[in-house]
């Protein structure tokens, strides 16, 4: 038989039950509206809902002010302060990258996952792939993961560690203004 959905997981993640990998994967084959859904998220220790799993579309404005010292002081908010569901899920534009599952034929009618950017935005272009096609990305509600992230926060600690994912930020953010904020 052929695969017709893949989840995509970190190696910080971890499932505490199967059941939960099923209730996604139950609520992508069951929604032709529903190409890409992830579970709610306990963030080092920490559930604070939902802006550990989704957010808002980036702009041209939020693309160069998120992370910067300007954007503490323009605030541009990409987070939800609510979910509004449909049953047990919630359509966002953007889910999180750390563990996610997508129809195979969605993934690979949008070309895949854009080759490009490294630790970031590929969120954000995979949201506005999926939205380009009339697909959606959705929060189910019914699930959690764990992302244990407290090794990754340490070691940004260390100045070449902090000064690579600065470099990979740019870097991602440059693909997604060239080629997808126009």
């Amino acid at each position: 038989k052929e695969i017709d959905v893949a989840f995509i997981m970190n190696p910080d993640i971890e499932i505490k039950k199967i059941e939960y990998i099923y209730e996604l994967y139950k609520e992508l084959i069951s929604n032709e509206k529903l190409a890409a859904i992830t579970p709610l998220t306990i963030y080092n220790g920490k559930f604070k809902m939902p802006n550990d799993c989704c957010w808002k579309f980036l702009n041209k404005t939020s693309v160069c002010l998120k992370g910067a010292l300007i954007g503490k002081i323009i605030k541009n908010d990409l987070n939800y302060n609510n979910l509004n569901l449909e049953n047990n899920i919630a359509y966002v534009n953007v889910i999180q990258g750390c563990f996610f599952g997508i129809k195979m034929d969605i993934i690979k009618r949008i070309n895949y996952l854009d080759e490009r950017t490294f630790l970031y935005c590929e969120e954000q272009i995979l949201g506005r792939k999926i939205e380009e096609i009339g697909m959606k990305s959705a929060v189910c509600i019914n699930s959690f993961i764990y992302h244990n992230h407290i090794e990754k926060d340490k070691s940004m600690k260390n100045k070449k560690n902090h000064i690579f994912h600065l470099k990979c930020l740019v870097d991602s953010r440059k693909i997604i203004i060239k080629y997808y904020l126009k």
